[in-house]
């Protein structure tokens, strides 16, 4: 990650842009993430929502300071030192805090030098063990997986599209560019929060219980609240509410992939779902920016407002059907 911003910093065409933050840092950011986004539910049966939660909200925290540091810097020292910034920062957190990752499955490495000394698995023979794929997909052919796996898409289409165009809105409706940005802040701040208090209540009222309500809240806010945002009072609220609904869709995930499927396979699992959110974010952005620049004529963000809100809300019901297929009991813990 740090390397694919310092090449970025010297990047002179856009083809280098592409390669550079485009496919090297984000193999470096989803290596990095999924492995903070995981490892907690492997370690915790108890709370595992609230654990959760607190792991991935340092997202959040991070965007909550980093939006207006980075606008600063663009606005002071310009691109190319902005990205060496960041890129120092990356490298000075990630490195100490990678040290400190354990699995607590078996690694690769000891399973090779199982393997090597002993021949076999427990139960299992060392010919079945290196017929055993390294992706199981037969994860698939579990309905309510494929319920959530579908969802993501939809949900994620519509997910990020606040907080890359709130800022444009915001300046767009004669906000200053200071405000604009803290805006971006406080969405990325407050969804930290979201991610606490909802995996707190996840464990109280279940992993999809939480999921399904965060996710409706977030649309709703998006429908009923960005739709009227004409001041910035109204687009301050928006962004504090939605940052705090939307915020739980990424660290319940996590729960509800354990509990349908079990942590033996939650790594597997975990980066299959994110691979279909990864479907979803590549479809949702370009599509809102195409909409805004030809149905909008690049000032009017009515179509792109209800572009997402309208694809989340489809998440949104494929989740209700989920919750449905896993108990038919409304007010059940599930």
């Amino acid at each position: 990650m740090a390397l694919s911003l310092t090449a970025a910093a010297f990047a002179t065409e856009v083809w280098q842009l592409y390669l550079t933050q485009g496919f090297l840092y984000g193999a470096g950011a989803s290596l990095t993430y999924f492995a903070g986004l995981s490892l907690p539910a492997q370690w915790f049966t108890r709370n595992r929502g609230l654990v959760t939660g607190i792991s991935i909200s340092g997202g959040g925290i991070g965007g909550l300071w980093m939006s207006p540091v980075v606008n600063t810097l663009l606005n002071n020292k310009g691109v190319r030192w902005t990205m060496l910034a960041n890129a120092i920062v990356h490298l000075v957190i990630l490195i100490p805090i990678s040290m400190l990752f354990k699995t607590r499955f078996e690694s690769g490495r000891q399973r090779a030098k199982r393997i090597h000394k002993f021949g076999y698995r427990k139960g299992e023979s060392l010919e079945q063990e290196k017929e055993r794929k390294f992706v199981d997909f037969t994860i698939m052919k579990n309905p309510r997986f494929c319920l959530l796996f579908v969802a993501g898409i939809f949900v994620v289409s519509g997910y990020f599209t606040p907080f890359y165009f709130i800022n444009s809105y915001a300046q767009q409706h004669g906000v200053n560019t200071s405000n604009a940005a803290l805006m971006v802040g406080l969405m990325n701040g407050t969804s930290a929060v979201g991610r606490i208090v909802m995996g707190l209540i996840s464990d109280k009222i279940g992993c999809i219980n939480s999921l399904f309500i965060s996710t409706f809240a977030a649309t709703l806010t998006l429908l009923l609240i960005w739709t009227f945002a004409k001041t910035a009072a109204v687009m301050f609220l928006f962004s504090i509410l939605y940052g705090l609904c939307c915020g739980a869709y990424l660290s319940s995930t996590v729960s509800v992939s354990a509990a349908i499927c079990g942590l033996e396979r939650l790594a597997t699992v975990t980066g299959i779902i994110y691979a279909g959110m990864a479907v979803g974010s590549l479809i949702g952005s370009p599509v809102s920016g195409a909409i805004l620049d030809t149905i909008g004529h690049k000032t009017n963000y009515l179509g792109v407002i209800l572009w997402s809100g309208i694809v989340m809300l489809i998440g949104t019901i494929i989740l209700f059907a989920l919750k449905y297929v896993t108990n038919k009991k409304m007010f059940v813990k599930v």
